[in-house]
């Protein structure tokens, strides 16, 4: 399992039966962008460019997943995780909720 993925998966397992599981969808919303042997100015560059792509790519309300991540590995201790997330999959509670599942991986 990549690093950071259990993350994402323990709060998956976490959701009490019959609540609805964002990962539950057809297509894993995680994807691992490895830059560790990158030089410094290409993991800024390539974390830049995948973030602004992020932001720029809507969802499809009608088709899961609503929420992606992209984590960027960037050293043997330092990574970056972003969340696209639509605004009906989180409201501010959540996204606390999500945050601090998250740091307390």
């Amino acid at each position: 399992m990549p690093v950071g993925a259990g993350c994402v998966w323990a709060s998956t397992w976490r959701t009490p039966p019959g609540r609805c599981s964002w990962c539950a969808a057809a297509s894993r919303p995680l994807r691992v962008v490895d830059l560790r042997s990158a030089a410094a100015q290409e993991r800024r560059s390539r974390v830049a460019a995948d973030v602004e792509e992020e932001r720029c790519t809507p969802f499809e309300a009608e088709q899961a997943p609503l929420v992606r991540f992209v984590l960027h590995l960037l050293g043997e201790d330092e990574f970056q995780l972003t969340l696209a997330v639509h605004h009906a999959v989180l409201d501010d509670w959540s996204v606390t909720v999500l945050l601090a599942e998250l740091m307390d991986c």
